[in-house]
């Protein structure tokens, strides 16, 4: 059994106690109460939801940079392979054109006995035939190899820009993900609309763009409850006054002066009046 928590107090404040409880006072009290625990109930669920909308937005850069990232993972490795593949064709076309080179080389030298020889014509023409064939077949290999570095180079280039694009989207990634854990979500507009003054009253943090959003809403409340109106005309006659003053200052004599009236609002007379 619940013991009284009132059992302790003298009778008369019991009765007191007792009494105030079943009031209206402490009904309306009560219901206030709640009202402001709802209030609170309703900024932590708006701060959650908000929580929830950042997390889901960082998630989705995450699994598009994960996305990227596996795409361009399997464009890497299908440079590394173009890469390898430029490298076996360049040692071939080195190797044709060196074989090419020794065999121009060979016949050329062939060529030259045979004509410091005096060979028989049809044999000097048959060298001087092969040497320059051998000098073309060397273009052509040396040609090729040439492309074939070329290509090796194109690879090794395009090796090197995929790499830095894989390593780019695994840091967008990286960061993402480190995002969603650490990142502290800012404030929607909808809970800007709907609690941001409240928030702004009470000192609470509030985003630069929620921020926007309660000045938008006050200047709103500040025109329907004539407030706006009111600093207006405020303004404006503050606005007069100074301009009243800076008259005053440039038309009546220096403070102090017997001439000075001591409101300026009063007319100002430069020459005394005549008694008698």
């Amino acid at each position: 059994m619940t013991a009284d928590p009132l059992a302790a107090l003298p009778p008369e404040l019991r009765t007191l106690f007792s009494e105030f409880l079943q009031s209206a006072d402490f009904h309306v009290l009560k219901l206030r109460s709640e009202a402001l625990a709802l209030q609170q109930q309703a900024a932590q669920l708006l701060d959650q939801a908000d929580r929830v909308e950042h997390v889901a937005e960082l998630r989705a850069i995450a699994e598009q940079a994960t996305a990227r990232a596996d795409r361009l993972t399997e464009v890497v490795d299908d440079a590394e392979r173009a890469l390898a593949v430029a490298i076996k064709n360049e040692r071939a076309a080195d190797d044709r054109f060196r074989a090419a080179a020794d065999n121009h080389r060979r016949v050329a030298e062939q060529e030259r006995a045979a004509q410091r020889d005096h060979a028989d014509p049809s044999v000097q023409t048959d060298l001087l035939l092969r040497a320059r064939a051998a000098a073309d077949v060397e273009a052509r290999q040396q040609a090729a190899l040439e492309g074939a570095h070329a290509a090796r180079l194109q690879a090794e280039s395009v090796l090197v820009d995929t790499r830095a694009k894989l390593a780019a989207a695994e840091e967008t990634e990286r960061v993402a993900l480190a995002a969603v854990k650490h990142s502290a979500a800012p404030t929607s507009a909808f809970t800007a609309a709907f609690d941001g003054l409240r928030r702004t009253l009470l000192g609470q943090r509030v985003d630069e763009p929620a921020a926007a959003i309660t000045t938008e809403l006050v200047s709103i409340l500040a025109n329907k409850t004539g407030v706006a109106v009111r600093i207006a005309a405020d303004e404006r006659r503050r606005i007069e006054a100074e301009e009243r003053q800076r008259l005053a200052a440039r038309v009546l004599p220096q403070p102090g002066h017997a001439l000075r009236p001591t409101d300026p609002g009063t007319v100002f007379m430069p020459v005394p009046p005549r008694v008698g």
